[in-house]
């Protein structure tokens, strides 16, 4: 099945629950390619002061596919999103940056964000032959209220962020009672997988390189 908006140009999540994009098999697409904005999931207080928060989860799968752009960003936990599968394909060629977004692609699959030059509070994880590549970021920047990953993991896996000029990872912030909390950025090339940076990496950063064949680039 297809679901197609040509003049779609803005997507909001939901405040009171996960929402899901999804194509799932041969031929199944989904096409937000006019998109401006994809502001993912959401958040609320109750009436006793705890906050509720919720993911908009992109889910491209077993040979689909679905077509994103502009800015991607979002409101409570933030958008996640899966490539898995022999032909499924994410195309962003229209996505500018991300920012509280975490992109898992596995199974031999390729997402190139060719257009994205800023990148914040994502997360990335490239697994068993998945490679995710950057060719236009020039900035990265960690997350103050959580830990953040990039993890190749598995031959072929690759993640690039070689044209980085900054690379500003971790994070931290005060609390109403004056105590600090401090979060970092783990970095890991495992099993074979390769990590490429660039730039000026600093701040709270932890980097592994474990395996036969693991390789961080950083020329």
């Amino acid at each position: 099945g297809q679901i197609l908006f040509p003049a779609a140009t803005s997507y909001t999540g939901y405040n009171y629950g996960n929402t899901t994009i999804q194509a799932s098999g041969a031929g199944s697409r989904i096409d937000l390619s006019h998109l401006s904005t994809l502001d993912g999931g959401g958040q609320y207080w109750d009436s006793h002061g705890y906050g509720h928060y919720y993911t908009t989860y992109v889910n491209v799968l077993a040979g689909g596919e679905v077509d994103l752009s502009g800015v991607l960003s979002a409101n409570g936990y933030g958008n996640s999103i899966t490539v898995d599968g022999a032909g499924s394909e994410l195309q962003v060629t229209g996505v500018t940056s991300l920012a509280a977004t975490s992109v898992t692609v596995q199974g031999g699959s390729s997402v190139t964000f060719d257009a994205a030059t800023l990148l914040s509070n994502v997360g990335l994880y490239a697994i068993g032959g998945g490679q995710i590549l950057f060719p236009a970021a020039t900035s990265y920047t960690g997350y103050n209220y959580g830990d953040t990953a990039i993890e190749a993991s598995g031959a072929g896996s690759w993640i690039d962020l070689s044209s980085l000029a900054t690379f500003y990872g971790g994070g931290e912030y005060s609390d109403s009672h004056g105590y600090g909390h401090y979060y970092t950025t783990y970095v890991n090339a495992l099993a074979g997988g390769k990590v490429d940076l660039a730039g000026a990496v600093s701040h709270r950063n932890v980097i592994t390189v474990d395996g036969a064949e693991s390789v961080l680039g950083v020329a």
